[in-house]
């Protein structure tokens, strides 16, 4: 039976992965973003690195789904201001999310530092550019797949 799973044009069977996105091995990815032309660029291009998308336009809600679901990477908007910047200290206090690569998206250069002080693994600045994007996704790609299998649990029949 597949899951739903939301994506940038709604609620769809099996959304966000493809053959090798399918079943329990895929990565998942919590993207906390409201803009919508940089969630379709987002989603584009970990959809075609068979990653599982969750998008949440709101940080509270994104709280909600990080407290209740385990994630191996999570991508957070900086445009929601400092409420971003404290979103991105919460993966590394939670036991189950310690290891989840953590992305900032950025307005400017300037807020780097910041990023990274709070706990950003890896940055993409705004605008977005397709090649920079999955340049970034490539490299974090290998550490999202080990915090995945870190955190395996196989389903006991």
């Amino acid at each position: 039976m597949e899951t739903m799973q939301p994506t940038r044009s709604g609620w769809l069977p099996g959304a966000g992965t493809n053959v090798q996105g399918k079943g329990p091995l895929a990565v998942n990815v919590l993207l906390v973003s409201g803009d919508t032309p940089t969630v379709d660029s987002l989603c584009h291009s970990m959809e075609e690195m068979a990653m599982r998308v969750n998008i949440c336009s709101d940080i509270d809600a994104a709280v909600g789904k990080l407290c209740h679901a385990k994630f191996d990477a999570i991508v957070v908007d900086l445009r929601y201001g400092p409420k971003a910047l404290e979103f991105l200290k919460k993966p590394r206090q939670m036991t189950s999310h310690k290891g989840a690569v953590v992305m900032a998206l950025l307005n400017n250069n300037t807020e780097m530092p910041s990023a990274f002080r709070t706990g950003a693994s890896f940055t993409i600045v705004r605008p977005l550019n397709p090649a920079i994007v999955n340049r970034t996704l490539r490299a974090s790609y290998p550490l999202m797949v080990r915090e995945m299998r870190r955190y395996y649990r196989c389903p006991m029949e």
